[in-house]
């Protein structure tokens, strides 16, 4: 017997060609379709009112029961896989996804698509219990008090920038001048800075000699929770 022939042999054999009994199917169904629910919820709970998204909730229930019935199918025929893979081979996925979150949510749904597809419902379910669990105690992490934001100064002329970043050290020596705009009467710079509250900032760099506007940028993951 060849290499070829063993290799073919023992693919083949990894494979079991009855299909689940018809009882074990909708039993994998019902139960992907109770944990799409469960994380329908979760993620409901979990997210702001203003990143939230229904129709992302609801194709999170369908992703976990199509997952579901492809690995169901799967397990009945060698042609079969192959041709699944195949087919699904040529998706593309173009919708953009907001944050890392949400593409969590996303792997737990075809996680548990993957997992009750197999029969292993307790483990599904396990996995389930446990991401809910480290979503509660993230939450009781403490996040820092310093944030970082974007503070952009408009200023009568250059005169203004030795007291302004001298304002701005005071509050964040690591402060970043992330751009300069000089003319012979307006002055523009946009700086990076770590505070606790940006208004008192605003308010210190405003009192400064020749300054007119002073406006504050949220930055990365202040916007939202």
């Amino acid at each position: 017997m060849s290499i070829k022939d063993i290799i073919k042999n023992s693919f083949l054999e990894g494979f079991n060609n009855t299909a689940p009994s018809l009882k074990m199917m909708l039993l994998c169904l019902l139960v992907s379709l109770l944990l799409g629910f469960y994380i329908f919820f979760i993620y409901r709970l979990k997210c702001s009112e203003t990143f939230y998204s229904k129709d992302f909730n609801v194709s999170l229930v369908m992703v976990s029961v199509i997952t579901c019935a492809i690995i169901l199918t799967i397990q009945s025929s060698v042609i079969v896989s192959l041709g699944m893979v195949g087919a699904l081979s040529i998706v593309r996925f173009r919708t953009a996804v907001k944050n890392s979150v949400d593409l969590t949510f996303m792997f737990w749904a075809i996680c548990v698509g993957i997992i009750t597809g197999t029969g292993l419902i307790g483990l599904a379910a396990f996995v389930s219990f446990v991401l809910s669990v480290l979503l509660v105690l993230f939450n009781y992490i403490p996040s820092p008090s310093r944030n970082t934001y974007y503070v952009r100064i408009d200023a009568e002329n250059a005169e203004s920038i030795d007291p302004v970043l001298e304002c701005i050290r005071g509050v964040d020596k690591r402060y970043s001048v992330q751009s300069q705009n000089i003319s012979s009467d307006k002055l523009s710079m946009t700086v990076e800075l770590s505070c606790d509250k940006p208004e008192d900032v605003m308010q210190s760099i405003y009192k400064c000699k020749g300054v007119k506007t002073v406006s504050v940028i949220s930055h990365g993951d202040n916007t939202g929770s």
